[in-house]
């Protein structure tokens, strides 16, 4: 199945820095082939970058209530990410930010929680709470 990547995405992914990738629904399994593109979905606009096979499936779910909140040393609210429902601590959130290529420097590198504030921006932008998906590896 294809798996696609903005561009922001792609030197992380072919570097092999970006681990996984998160997607909504449940439609991939361990041992499935990924074809992993950059473009648009238009035929002779997208570039695949290469393929590789799915070594491991993990529920993720991301939250931006009150419930599951934390703040950054400026206040800012942080979603909650649980993976396989076991909740992350805000250092484990944001080397998972890491991992997932928010490291574009829109956050001052040095931060506390840049990758993490990134992230929460991105997914803010592009979808509702909670977000109930999979980490594909």
């Amino acid at each position: 199945m294809i798996l696609g990547f903005k561009g922001q995405f792609v030197p992380f992914v072919l570097d092999g820095t970006k681990t996984h990738t998160i997607r909504a629904g449940q439609r991939w399994t361990d041992g499935m082939r990924a074809d992993l593109f950059t473009g648009p979905y238009k035929p002779g606009r997208r570039r695949l970058l290469f393929r590789a096979p799915v070594v491991r499936v993990e529920r993720i779910e991301i939250f931006f209530s009150e419930k599951y909140r934390y703040y950054d040393n400026a206040g800012v609210l942080i979603s909650a990410i649980l993976i396989g429902g076991c909740e992350l601590s805000a250092d484990e959130m944001n080397a998972f930010a890491f991992r997932d290529g928010f490291r574009s420097g829109k956050f001052r590198a040095n931060a506390d929680f840049a990758h993490l504030r990134e992230m929460s921006a991105y997914w803010r932008r592009t979808d509702t709470e909670p977000f109930v998906g999979q980490i594909i590896h």
